[in-house]
Protein backbone atom coordinates (compact mmCIF):
# COMPACT_ATOMS: atom_id res chain seq x y z
CA UNK A 1 0.00 0.00 0.00
CA UNK A 2 1.47 3.35 -1.04
CA UNK A 3 1.35 5.98 1.70
CA UNK A 4 3.87 8.48 0.37
CA UNK A 5 4.90 9.90 -2.99
CA UNK A 6 8.37 11.46 -3.24
CA UNK A 7 9.24 13.63 -6.23
CA UNK A 8 12.32 14.86 -7.99
CA UNK A 9 12.17 18.63 -8.64
CA UNK A 10 13.73 19.81 -11.93
CA UNK A 11 12.06 18.19 -14.91
CA UNK A 12 9.46 16.45 -12.75
CA UNK A 13 7.57 19.12 -10.82
CA UNK A 14 9.10 22.27 -12.28
CA UNK A 15 10.09 23.11 -15.83
CA UNK A 16 13.51 24.63 -15.16
CA UNK A 17 15.39 23.75 -18.33
CA UNK A 18 15.20 27.27 -19.76
CA UNK A 19 16.18 28.72 -16.38
CA UNK A 20 19.25 26.53 -16.01
CA UNK A 21 20.33 27.09 -19.61
CA UNK A 22 19.85 30.85 -19.28
CA UNK A 23 22.08 31.13 -16.21
CA UNK A 24 24.77 28.84 -17.61
CA UNK A 25 24.91 30.97 -20.74
CA UNK A 26 24.80 34.25 -18.83
CA UNK A 27 27.79 33.08 -16.81
CA UNK A 28 29.61 31.77 -19.87
CA UNK A 29 29.02 34.99 -21.79
CA UNK A 30 30.72 36.97 -19.04
CA UNK A 31 33.67 34.57 -19.27
CA UNK A 32 33.92 34.70 -23.06
CA UNK A 33 32.72 31.11 -23.46
CA UNK A 34 30.32 30.02 -26.21
CA UNK A 35 26.77 29.18 -25.08
CA UNK A 36 25.25 25.74 -24.67
CA UNK A 37 21.92 24.71 -26.19
CA UNK A 38 18.74 23.61 -24.43
CA UNK A 39 19.28 20.09 -25.74
CA UNK A 40 22.82 19.97 -24.37
CA UNK A 41 21.60 21.23 -21.01
CA UNK A 42 19.09 18.35 -20.80
CA UNK A 43 22.02 15.98 -20.44
CA UNK A 44 24.38 18.19 -18.46
CA UNK A 45 21.80 18.70 -15.68
CA UNK A 46 20.57 16.16 -13.15
CA UNK A 47 23.59 15.46 -10.93
CA UNK A 48 23.69 18.77 -9.08
CA UNK A 49 24.86 22.23 -10.16
CA UNK A 50 28.58 21.54 -9.76
CA UNK A 51 28.42 18.59 -12.13
CA UNK A 52 26.29 20.65 -14.52
CA UNK A 53 29.00 23.29 -14.82
CA UNK A 54 31.75 20.69 -15.07
CA UNK A 55 29.98 18.96 -17.95
CA UNK A 56 29.14 22.20 -19.73
CA UNK A 57 32.71 23.48 -19.44
CA UNK A 58 34.18 20.14 -20.50
CA UNK A 59 32.09 20.36 -23.66
CA UNK A 60 33.96 23.62 -24.36
CA UNK A 61 37.36 22.07 -23.71
CA UNK A 62 37.74 23.59 -20.23
CA UNK A 63 38.65 21.32 -17.31
CA UNK A 64 41.11 23.33 -15.23
CA UNK A 65 39.90 22.76 -11.62
CA UNK A 66 40.51 26.32 -10.45
CA UNK A 67 38.70 27.87 -13.39
CA UNK A 68 35.84 25.38 -13.06
CA UNK A 69 35.45 26.28 -9.38
CA UNK A 70 35.52 29.99 -10.13
CA UNK A 71 32.92 29.73 -12.89
CA UNK A 72 30.74 27.48 -10.72
CA UNK A 73 30.69 30.14 -7.98
CA UNK A 74 29.72 32.80 -10.51
CA UNK A 75 26.96 30.55 -11.88
CA UNK A 76 25.59 30.02 -8.37
CA UNK A 77 25.57 33.76 -7.73
CA UNK A 78 23.80 34.44 -11.01
CA UNK A 79 21.22 31.70 -10.46
CA UNK A 80 20.55 32.68 -6.86
CA UNK A 81 19.90 36.30 -7.86
CA UNK A 82 16.53 35.34 -9.41
CA UNK A 83 16.13 31.52 -9.26
CA UNK A 84 12.51 31.43 -10.43
CA UNK A 85 13.14 33.34 -13.66
CA UNK A 86 11.62 31.40 -16.61
CA UNK A 87 10.50 28.61 -14.24
CA UNK A 88 6.96 27.23 -13.92
CA UNK A 89 5.25 24.02 -12.79
CA UNK A 90 4.40 21.56 -15.51
CA UNK A 91 0.71 21.51 -16.47
CA UNK A 92 -1.43 19.48 -14.10
CA UNK A 93 1.15 19.14 -11.32
CA UNK A 94 -0.64 21.25 -8.72
CA UNK A 95 -3.97 19.54 -9.33
CA UNK A 96 -2.32 16.12 -9.11
CA UNK A 97 -0.70 17.00 -5.78
CA UNK A 98 -4.01 18.23 -4.38
CA UNK A 99 -5.72 14.98 -5.36
CA UNK A 100 -3.01 12.84 -3.76
CA UNK A 101 -3.09 14.87 -0.55
CA UNK A 102 -6.89 14.77 -0.43
CA UNK A 103 -6.64 10.99 -0.55
CA UNK A 104 -4.24 10.85 2.40
CA UNK A 105 -0.96 10.48 0.49
CA UNK A 106 2.06 12.22 1.99
CA UNK A 107 4.17 14.10 -0.56
CA UNK A 108 7.85 15.03 -0.41
CA UNK A 109 10.67 16.31 -2.60
CA UNK A 110 14.29 15.17 -2.88
CA UNK A 111 16.51 17.11 -5.28
CA UNK A 112 20.19 17.25 -6.16
CA UNK A 113 19.82 21.03 -6.39
CA UNK A 114 21.13 22.88 -3.35
CA UNK A 115 18.66 22.94 -0.42
CA UNK A 116 18.61 26.72 -0.14
CA UNK A 117 17.34 26.94 -3.73
CA UNK A 118 14.86 24.08 -3.50
CA UNK A 119 12.87 25.30 -0.49
CA UNK A 120 11.90 28.76 -1.80
CA UNK A 121 11.05 27.30 -5.22
CA UNK A 122 8.68 24.79 -3.65
CA UNK A 123 7.12 27.40 -1.38
CA UNK A 124 6.67 29.86 -4.24
CA UNK A 125 4.88 27.44 -6.55
CA UNK A 126 3.29 24.92 -4.19
CA UNK A 127 2.88 26.65 -0.84
CA UNK A 128 2.88 24.23 2.10
CA UNK A 129 1.62 21.15 0.23
CA UNK A 130 4.77 19.10 0.78
CA UNK A 131 5.33 17.33 4.08
CA UNK A 132 9.12 17.50 3.67
CA UNK A 133 11.58 18.98 1.17
CA UNK A 134 15.26 18.07 0.88
CA UNK A 135 17.83 19.56 -1.44
CA UNK A 136 21.54 18.80 -1.44
CA UNK A 137 23.26 19.41 1.87
CA UNK A 138 26.73 19.00 3.29
CA UNK A 139 27.36 15.43 4.40
CA UNK A 140 24.45 13.85 2.48
CA UNK A 141 25.43 12.16 -0.81
CA UNK A 142 23.57 13.17 -3.95
CA UNK A 143 21.18 10.86 -5.78
CA UNK A 144 21.42 8.07 -6.83
CA UNK A 145 22.67 7.47 -3.29
CA UNK A 146 19.61 6.69 -1.13
CA UNK A 147 20.71 8.56 2.01
CA UNK A 148 18.33 11.52 1.70
CA UNK A 149 15.42 9.13 1.23
CA UNK A 150 16.24 7.26 4.42
CA UNK A 151 16.19 10.60 6.24
CA UNK A 152 12.83 11.52 4.73
CA UNK A 153 11.20 8.14 5.28
CA UNK A 154 12.25 8.13 8.93
CA UNK A 155 10.88 11.65 9.44
CA UNK A 156 7.58 10.87 7.70
CA UNK A 157 7.16 7.47 9.33
CA UNK A 158 6.94 5.41 6.14
CA UNK A 159 8.76 2.36 4.82
CA UNK A 160 10.34 1.98 1.39
CA UNK A 161 7.64 -0.46 0.27
CA UNK A 162 5.06 2.27 1.02
CA UNK A 163 6.78 4.86 -1.18
CA UNK A 164 6.31 5.78 -4.84
CA UNK A 165 9.26 7.74 -6.24
CA UNK A 166 8.76 9.92 -9.31
CA UNK A 167 11.50 11.37 -11.52
CA UNK A 168 12.53 12.13 -15.08
CA UNK A 169 16.10 10.92 -15.64
CA UNK A 170 18.33 7.85 -15.26
CA UNK A 171 19.57 8.88 -11.83
CA UNK A 172 16.01 9.00 -10.49
CA UNK A 173 15.25 5.48 -11.70
CA UNK A 174 18.50 4.24 -10.15
CA UNK A 175 17.64 6.01 -6.90
CA UNK A 176 14.22 4.41 -6.60
CA UNK A 177 15.84 1.00 -6.96
CA UNK A 178 18.59 1.91 -4.49
CA UNK A 179 16.22 2.60 -1.61
CA UNK A 180 13.67 -0.05 -2.59
CA UNK A 181 10.68 2.07 -3.59
CA UNK A 182 7.40 0.23 -4.07
CA UNK A 183 7.12 1.90 -7.48
CA UNK A 184 9.72 3.88 -9.39
CA UNK A 185 7.86 6.06 -11.87
CA UNK A 186 9.43 7.80 -14.84
CA UNK A 187 7.81 10.86 -16.43
CA UNK A 188 8.14 11.65 -20.13
CA UNK A 189 7.64 15.42 -19.86
CA UNK A 190 11.03 16.02 -18.24
CA UNK A 191 14.65 16.35 -19.33
CA UNK A 192 15.18 12.88 -20.85
CA UNK A 193 13.42 10.39 -23.08
CA UNK A 194 11.43 7.19 -22.54
CA UNK A 195 14.32 4.95 -23.63
CA UNK A 196 16.53 6.23 -20.80
CA UNK A 197 13.80 5.59 -18.25
CA UNK A 198 13.25 2.05 -19.50
CA UNK A 199 16.97 1.27 -19.59
CA UNK A 200 17.35 2.38 -15.97
CA UNK A 201 14.57 0.29 -14.51
CA UNK A 202 11.41 2.39 -14.37
CA UNK A 203 8.54 0.26 -13.06
CA UNK A 204 6.01 2.58 -14.68
CA UNK A 205 6.31 5.35 -17.28
CA UNK A 206 3.66 8.08 -17.43
CA UNK A 207 3.03 10.89 -19.89
CA UNK A 208 0.76 13.10 -17.74
CA UNK A 209 0.42 13.95 -14.03
CA UNK A 210 -3.12 12.55 -14.07
CA UNK A 211 -1.73 9.07 -14.75
CA UNK A 212 0.20 9.16 -11.49
CA UNK A 213 -3.00 9.43 -9.48
CA UNK A 214 -4.18 6.05 -10.74
CA UNK A 215 -0.77 4.47 -10.12
CA UNK A 216 -0.62 5.71 -6.54
CA UNK A 217 -4.24 5.28 -5.47
CA UNK A 218 -4.46 1.79 -6.97
CA UNK A 219 -2.08 0.88 -4.19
Amino acid sequence: MIKCCIFDLDGTLLDTLRTITYYVNKTFENEGIAPITLEECRYFAGSGPRKLIERALFSKGIDDPERVSDIFKKYRNNYDSAPLYLTAPFDGITEMLDTLIKNGILVGVVSNKQHESVVPAIESFFGSRFSMVLGSREGVPLKPAPDAFYIMMKELGVKADEVCYVGDIDIDMQTGKAFGAKKTVGVTWGFRDRAELVENGADVIISSPEELIAEVLSR
